[in-house]
């Protein structure tokens, strides 16, 4: 399975599903880094070669425009009812896109858009 990075704005829930798949998450509540600005995370991400995952697009951003890049970047962009959608999409994108290496997947309400990364 897959090394994730797992941004402070993701839910224990979603965590807790995404380790009951067999990913190996890292999530920055746990790391103690709460706060910590995205450069960092980002770079941590680049230098374990672990999916950044968040509902902040900037990581996206800087994954296109960046020569170093993580090993792939999970944006959530839809403002959740309850952290039970946020596990759904997680599991509904993960069942539609498989292997997550090299790919930027948008997850929003109604759909999954993936691109391969440069």
């Amino acid at each position: 399975m897959a090394l994730l990075l797992a941004d402070e704005n993701i839910p224990r829930s979603a965590i807790t599903f995404l380790r009951s798949l067999g990913h190996e998450v890292k999530w920055v509540v746990e790391e103690g880094l709460q706060g910590a600005d995205d450069d960092t995370l980002y770079e941590m991400a680049v230098a374990e070669q672990r999916i950044l995952v968040s509902f902040d697009d900037y990581f996206a951003q800087r994954a296109y425009a960046d020569k170093r890049r993580p090993a792939g970047v999970i944006v959530l962009k839809f403002k959740p009812r309850n952290t039970q959608e946020i596990v759904e999409r997680l599991r509904n994108a993960l069942a539609d896109v498989g292997d997550l290496q090299r790919k930027l997947v948008i997850v929003q309400r109604t759909i999954v858009r993936v691109r391969p990364l440069p």
